[in-house]
């Protein structure tokens, strides 16, 4: 394969950084200059849970709060250390990856991430956390999470980290369904071995028998937030709907729970961090999809976007000045878009 350092070195190879489209330069002016154009931008923005309450301070994106402890310069002024002193609970909002490493960063020893490529900024605030139990939570059930088995195994084994399911919980979200879901998945079937082994340690974090220094990263299934709300001593407040599986096998959605075993559940938490997916920002000149669906963001055929054609108009059209109006059509040139603009915010 060709590294980037010997692409940089021919002599067709032009760089240019620190350049905005769509503010410094726009998509018609680079379709105007260029044989083609290539968009590999990904997916940038964050999807909001639009609930009442998230924009409050101490509620972060993942986005930020990710970007905050790797110092990248849209995250440098993100103010975290005073919401990590607030209480001894955090919640993660999401089932992906991102999530489970919000929580582990939440909760690993300090000294271990001294040994990784974290700001020191960000060890220093962690090393006077006071957050104890990270639930990380859903609205469906382990059969339906993105985690990936080797993020669940490495937590599992995170030293000073007790990674628990409430078994019930567990039980719940394992419908009929569900089963039907991962019965040919071997990769379906190991995740939900993991959560087995996070089920047993519950016992100790339902009874509170953990070591002093131990602290807990709790996965958590059917719950769906419907509002955060500035808590006691400068904490929040997070309402969870509890939610239920319907439908047939691949087709199951959540829906909240009704009667005498449905219900709102209260959580306190020093700090929320939202991971509910990344979003493509809007860009003159590039159709999307709206987010609809399964759809991908940017509406193409093997990643090439349909080519506009746009007319122009000279003259004057105006009938009584007897002017005359004439046409011209102006293809652009072809417009490509790969990664997450061309199949979603998934993966790497």
């Amino acid at each position: 394969p060709v590294s980037l350092s010997q692409v940089a070195q021919s002599e067709n190879f032009r760089f240019f950084g620190n350049v905005r489209v769509g503010s410094d330069v726009s998509l018609r002016e680079l379709r105007d200059t260029y044989d083609a154009v290539v968009l590999a931008s990904g997916a940038p923005g964050e999807k909001s849970l639009g609930v009442e309450g998230e924009d409050l301070p101490g509620v972060f994106s993942a986005r930020r709060f990710v970007g905050w402890y790797n110092v990248h310069p849209d995250a440098s002024d993100l103010l975290v250390s005073p919401f990590l002193q607030r209480g001894d609970q955090a919640v993660v909002i999401g089932h992906g990856n991102v999530a489970l490493d919000v929580a582990r960063v939440l909760t690993k020893r300090v000294e271990a991430l001294e040994k990784t490529d974290i700001s020191k900024q960000a060890t220093d605030a962690l090393r006077n956390s006071k957050i104890r139990h990270v639930h990380v939570m859903g609205r469906r059930g382990p059969a339906q999470a993105s985690f990936t088995n080797k993020e669940l195994r490495e937590l599992l084994h995170e030293d000073g980290v007790v990674a628990a399911v409430d078994p019930k919980e567990f039980e719940k979200g394992m419908t009929n369904a569900s089963r039907e879901e991962i019965k040919d998945s071997r990769a379906k079937k190991r995740s939900l071995e993991l959560f087995e082994k996070m089920a047993e340690n519950w016992g100790r974090v339902e009874s509170g028998s953990l070591d002093p220094d131990e602290r807990v990263v709790q996965i958590r299934f059917l719950l769906s937030p419907v509002r955060i709300e500035a808590g006691d001593a400068g904490g929040l407040g997070v309402s969870l709907q509890r939610m239920t599986l319907e439908g047939a096998a691949g087709a199951q959605r959540a829906k909240g729970e009704e009667g005498a075993a449905g219900g709102v559940e209260r959580l306190g938490a020093a700090l929320v961090v939202k991971s509910v997916g990344y979003a493509v920002e809007p860009l003159e000149g590039l159709p999307t999809s709206g987010g609809k669906g399964k759809s991908p963001p940017v509406p193409h055929t093997a990643g090439k976007v349909e080519v506009e054609v746009e007319v122009e108009e000279e003259g004057d059209d105006s009938k009584e000045a007897g002017g005359r109006t004439t046409t011209e059509e102006k293809t652009l040139c072809p417009l490509f878009v790969v990664g997450w603009l061309k199949r979603g915010p998934s993966g790497v």
